[in-house]
């Protein structure tokens, strides 16, 4: 089936000099790293987004207006479905 949401990734080519640094699980680090920035799975401060796309965007977002909140762990379910507003 074809996914609910399709949409461009804007791959660019890729650097041989960057792949030959790559080290052996880097692709499991690179889905870990855009599920944790999905914005559907919670909020990551501190981590870098590795993949960088608009997808990614979106948890990047969320992220900083949370951090920006007076107490982001306080922040409530709530409050962040008004950052859509």
């Amino acid at each position: 089936r074809t996914p609910s949401s399709v949409d461009e990734r804007a791959n660019t080519p890729t650097d041989p000099g960057w792949a030959a640094t790559l080290q052996p699980g880097w692709q499991e680090e690179r889905k870990r790293n855009f599920h944790n920035w999905s914005p559907f799975v919670g909020v990551v401060f501190g981590e870098p987004d590795l993949v960088c796309d608009f997808w990614t965007e979106l948890g990047r977002n969320l992220t900083a207006r949370i951090a920006g909140s007076a107490d982001p762990t306080a922040v409530t379910i709530e409050q962040i479905m008004a950052f859509r507003e």
